[in-house]
């Protein structure tokens, strides 16, 4: 091995980007299934397949309200997670000796 890999800031620029994005996405999917929910129930549908829908939208619900976070939020926590890697990326490599003892290994 020539030469020691290091992580690229670009990448995890895109990275971020990306995950706001998703972010983003996963909260308007969640505000629209609340509203489609909201439709279901104050409709004039009824019988079994009212009650499935709703079951059904019930689950989505709870899905996206756990990837969103209503208490946590797994996606807002990786975007944090990654700006302070980001923050913190170009002194690691160049101010923390056990890491510059790796480079120069064989």
């Amino acid at each position: 091995m020539d030469t020691f890999a290091l992580c690229d800031g670009a990448e995890f620029s895109f990275l971020h980007n990306d995950l706001v994005s998703a972010q983003t996405l996963l909260q308007d999917a969640y505000n629209k299934a609340q509203n489609l929910q909201t439709r279901i129930n104050q409709g004039s549908w009824t019988g079994k397949s009212q009650i499935s829908m709703q079951a059904y939208m019930n689950l989505l619900l709870q899905y996206h309200g756990a990837l969103i976070g209503k208490s946590d939020n797994p996606v807002q926590e990786a975007v944090e997670t990654l700006n302070e890697l980001m923050k913190h990326l170009d002194s690691f490599y160049d101010e923390y000796k056990e890491y510059q003892e790796l480079e120069r290994l064989p």
